[in-house]
């Protein structure tokens, strides 16, 4: 089967770091993660042809999610918690859910920079949010890629492959 966008998953972590509960949030549309390094002049007299490398990649996490119904969801009142009161939220997201071989995507712990809403006649009231990675409060915790691997969510760190 394809990998399929409506089969995604967004959690957030209603645990400790250590020991994650994953809260789905399922009322999310238009959810895109982004995931691009920035590039680093690597050029030298080797070559007339310029070299660039990766050096830091940017990540966040966008979409939207819908108000109504959105309350019963632990997700989403940890989100709202966190923009309200500019808290850490810690966050997965894969391209599958937390045990489908082959899920991959990122963890880290964010904040939320976006919580908006249009409030347009006519419209389904959705909150639009972008997360990204902040400070950790602890270095353990800095962002890791997450890929489930023989049934096991695992962690490695950017750069060094998933």
């Amino acid at each position: 089967m394809p990998r399929l966008g409506v089969l995604s998953k967004f959690y957030v972590n209603s645990g400790t770091e250590t020991t994650p509960i994953w809260e789905e949030l399922p009322v999310i549309s238009d959810c895109n993660v982004g995931g691009d390094w920035d590039e680093g002049e690597a050029s030298a007299r080797l070559s007339r042809a310029k070299a660039s490398e990766p050096t830091m990649m940017g990540v966040e996490v966008t979409g939207k999610v819908r108000v109504k119904g959105s309350e019963a969801y632990l997700a989403y009142q940890l989100m709202r918690e966190a923009w309200y009161k500019d808290k850490i939220l810690s966050v997965l997201v894969l391209n599958g859910a937390f045990n489908e071989e082959g899920a991959e995507g990122f963890r880290f712990q964010a904040k939320v920079f976006g919580w908006s809403e249009d409030q347009s006649l006519g419209v389904v009231l959705y909150k639009d949010f972008s997360v990204k990675p902040c400070i950790p409060d602890f270095p353990v915790n800095a962002p890791k890629v997450a890929k489930v691997s023989l049934g096991v969510l695992t962690y490695s760190a950017f750069g060094l492959g998933a």
